[in-house]
């Protein structure tokens, strides 16, 4: 997973050009995912546009699911009245291009990211969304090698 998140930070911040082309704002923080949506008070700590990993592993069936967190910075109002309503809903286009650059990404332990799913979530902060994919995952060496192992004797003393 470590070497996933490396690469996803990787490709971000290599199309820095790609979001300026377009106009857009540049993802200026990376992290794992920590609930920030759920501490308003977080959202004081890093600076937006930013980009949260989160993932789940099912090692039976070897599947990654993973989910970025992308946090934009409110701006004018998306409402059909809205002067600005075009600008506003260049958050869209933030949206679709971290897809484009995340579309197939693989790395030395998971598969290629596939895209299976976005959802819009309500905050009164910022621009959120959740983009979700899904890759197939296998086992690195150092987890083969913890797994396989086994205590052979265990000598417990007390004092």
């Amino acid at each position: 997973m470590k070497n996933l998140y490396l690469k996803i930070n990787e490709k971000i911040k290599a199309s820095n050009d790609q979001f300026t082309n377009r106009n857009l704002p540049l993802i200026q923080y990376i992290d794992l995912y920590n609930g920030e949506d759920l501490l308003p008070e977080a959202y004081k700590q890093y600076t937006l546009p930013a980009l949260f990993t989160d993932y789940k592993i099912d090692w039976e069936k070897q599947i990654l699911n993973l989910k970025l967190h992308v946090l934009l910075a409110k701006g004018e109002s998306t409402a059909s009245t809205s002067a600005n309503q075009l600008e506003a809903l260049k958050v869209f286009d933030t949206y679709d291009l971290i897809k484009h650059l995340l579309i197939g990404l693989e790395s030395e332990s998971t598969g290629k990211l596939k895209l299976v799913g976005e959802e819009s979530i309500s905050s009164n902060i910022v621009n959120y969304q959740t983009i979700d994919f899904n890759s197939r995952i296998e086992k690195t060496v150092l987890e083969e090698k913890f797994a396989e192992s086994s205590i052979e004797s265990l000598i417990v003393t007390y004092q």
